[in-house]
Parts: C-alpha cells; sequence; structure tokens
C-alpha cells in the first residue's frame, strides 16, 4: 500500500504498484523543486536551499591555498586531499584525480558512460 501526499488533509491510499506509477504522472511536481537560477530540479527543498548558498556565494568553509569557497565540510576536506594534497585513485581517461575508489568509479559512470 502506498500513500499520496497531495493534499495532507485528503490522503488517497493506493493498493498496486501500478497505481502508484499512475499517481506519480497525475501529479508530476510533487518533490521537484526547481533553482530558479540554473534549473537544476532537487527532490527536497532543504537540498534545494543548501544548492541556493552556491549561487549566493555564502559559503561555510574556504580553501587557504586556493581560496574556493563550500557549503559542505566534508567537500572541503575532501578538496584539500584531493587538490592539496594528493590523490590516491587517478581517471585514466582524463587524469582527475578522488580519494576515494567509488568516487572515481561514479566518476567514470557519470563522466565517460562505463559501467
Amino acid at each position: 500500500m502506498h500513500a499520496c501526499f497531495i493534499y495532507r488533509s485528503q490522503m488517497t491510499m493506493h493498493f498496486s504498484r501500478d497505481s502508484f506509477a499512475q499517481n506519480k504522472v497525475l501529479h508530476p511536481a510533487i518533490g521537484q523543486f526547481p533553482c530558479i537560477v540554473c534549473e537544476k530540479i532537487f527532490t527536497r527543498k532543504d537540498n534545494l536551499a543548501r544548492h541556493m548558498l552556491h549561487h549566493s556565494g555564502k559559503y561555510n568553509f574556504f580553501c587557504e591555498k586556493c581560496r574556493k569557497g563550500f557549503v559542505r565540510k566534508y567537500v572541503y576536506e575532501e578538496h584539500m586531499m584531493v587538490v592539496h594534497e594528493g590523490h590516491r585513485f587517478c581517471c585514466d581517461l582524463c587524469d582527475r584525480g578522488f580519494m576515494k575508489k567509488s568516487n572515481l568509479h561514479s566518476h567514470k559512470r557519470k563522466e565517460h558512460g562505463l559501467n
């Protein structure tokens, strides 16, 4: 059983995956929060809000070596390791470096169409 939360006061229950899929067709805008600057679409409002910080230039972390700004601490830390402290995993197709093997595999899938 799947729930439709179009209107919190009027919840419709769906009894099969097919009707749930059809519900998504009937209400395509649900879970879609577009960025008004670059038109990237987010499924959650909080993710859009964090993304908007990039456009506003309000960064929480700055690299002291190159002054690049970052919203998230883990992205800043990865930047420091990959760009300024060396990286462990290099893409053999474009020479981009990654600290984690999983990030290298994800990069190859997205950027180079490899599995």
